[in-house]
């Protein structure tokens, strides 16, 4: 689903968030958007979210000063950007440490000046919709950015 919600530049796409979880489905996400946005004269942002965790290890409501992502993040991040970089694309990554995923994704976006946020969803629906919420969900709903939401299809 692509949700336009800004009139399209030209190119329409320039600055691309990525928002990963470290799986290879949200990694899914990159060449469909490399299939709409194209190589070039784009820009895209590999983001990962790293949950906040209070001392006894719950996952914090919002950022904690201090923290850091551990190397392994910060490895995954730089070396897919090196193989995103390979496609002849620009590309840079980020870490952020903070509880929530969704307005991490919205307030980079922001920042970033993003004119597309492209992400995979699980497709949660049901009971465990209302009790985890959505990141997807939460980022169409509030984000400014344009939104590329891909569900990848199911093995088995």
């Amino acid at each position: 689903v692509l949700l336009v919600k800004r009139p399209p530049q030209e190119p329409p796409f320039r600055r691309i968030l990525l928002p990963l979880d470290g799986t290879t489905t949200a990694e899914g996400i990159i060449p469909f958007a490399m299939g709409i946005t194209g190589v070039a004269h784009v820009h895209y942002l590999l983001l990962r979210v790293h949950p906040a965790l209070t001392p006894d290890g719950r996952i914090e409501s919002g950022p904690v000063l201090g923290q850091r992502p551990d190397a392994a993040v910060d490895t995954y991040l730089s070396t897919l950007a090196g193989r995103v970089g390979a496609a002849g694309v620009a590309v840079s990554w980020r870490a952020v440490v903070h509880g929530s995923n969704a307005d991490t994704i919205i307030r980079v976006a922001t920042e970033e000046n993003a004119d597309l946020i492209a992400m995979t969803t699980r497709g949660a629906g049901g009971a465990d919709r209302v009790i985890f919420g959505s990141v997807a969900d939460a980022v169409v709903r509030n984000a400014s950015s344009n939104v590329l939401v891909l569900r990848p299809p199911t093995t088995g």
